[in-house]
């Protein structure tokens, strides 16, 4: 019996592994490849809303991600007192340091069109500047779910805590405590906002989850993310993932698509949690209980060529 139980494990492992490899490697032909004749903005012009006084770290760690994942131009729109914080972290950035002014609804309209995938949440604080998702932008979904029920091409990653709250506002049901549970209660989430909001939910198991009533499989489905990842649970790795995400989505959607081909918002939450948690696991490697969000920012690029290994250069 204990010979055949060993394959049995053994055989959904390799399973698990290579449905990952077949997901990881659909996520690798959405990114843009490098080119001499590709211009700046081509690979991404993203942008992260957030930031305010006490809360610079976040949104610098999404933006950073992003970049350092492959996007070309990476803006952060923030409260004006988190501005010279934020460019001090990186001369990478594009700070608007516009969000709690009053311009903030002008500038907005301005600058978002411009861009291919926004980002709303980061250290966005709980004040009113902003009617309108990571962390604090989770709270604004939670009391007010009109602003994005049936927009689409939307993805929230919430954690369990926040998954509980988003529960509370928007449907009945036990409390998402178990794996199953989250995927019960996202599954619900999704259905009542509609129209296409799929929801990333943090656990020991990554949960990603979409669910339509219009009958399409491809619209409604269900992927985990099981990839070892780190025990650290350091303050911004949330963040670094948002920002990932944020990078993905924009390629999932815009990049060339097979017919069995997950949604996009699903294949590009499972490349991000992928991704990120071979960064932690790598970055806890070096570093054990020393280690910090920023550490998974410099094992994004090597963490890469592993997971995407097809890619060029």
């Amino acid at each position: 019996l204990q010979p055949a139980l060993s394959r049995s494990v053994l055989l959904l492992i390799s399973r698990q592994m290579s449905d990952a490899s077949q997901l990881l490697s659909e996520a690798a032909r959405r990114i843009p490849p490098l080119s001499a004749g590709s211009h700046k903005g081509q690979a991404g012009r993203l942008c992260v809303v957030g930031g305010c006084r006490e809360y610079t770290g976040a949104p610098y760690f999404a933006a950073a991600a992003a970049l350092r994942v492959g996007a070309d131009l990476a803006h952060v729109i923030c409260a004006e007192a988190a501005a010279p914080v934020i460019k001090s972290y990186s001369p990478e950035l594009i700070v608007h340091p516009v969000l709690d002014g009053e311009s903030a609804s002008r500038e907005l309209e301005l600058w978002l069109p411009r861009f291919h995938a926004v980002l709303v949440g980061p250290g966005l604080g709980r004040g009113e500047c902003v009617a309108g998702a990571e962390a604090d932008g989770l709270a604004v979904v939670c009391s007010r779910p009109h602003l994005i029920s049936g927009a689409g091409r939307v993805l929230l990653t919430p954690n369990i805590v926040e998954l509980g709250r988003l529960r509370s506002a928007l449907c009945d049901g036990d409390s998402p405590d178990t794996d199953e549970a989250a995927e019960s209660t996202a599954r619900r989430i999704s259905r009542s906002l509609g129209g296409g909001v799929a929801l990333l939910c943090k656990g020991p198991v990554d949960v990603a989850v979409i669910d339509n009533d219009d009958g399409n499989a491809a619209a409604s489905s269900t992927l985990t993310c099981s990839v070892v990842g780190s025990p650290r649970r350091c303050g911004g790795q949330g963040d670094v993932l948002a920002g990932l995400a944020l990078a993905f989505a924009n390629w999932c959607y815009a990049g060339p698509a097979s017919p069995a081909s997950p949604h996009p918002a699903l294949l590009a939450a499972f490349a991000a949690s992928a991704l990120t948690r071979r960064c932690s696991a790598a970055a806890f490697k070096v570093n054990r209980r020393a280690m910090l969000a920023s550490d998974l920012l410099a094992q994004i690029g090597p963490c890469s060529r592993e997971l995407f290994p097809r890619l060029t250069l």
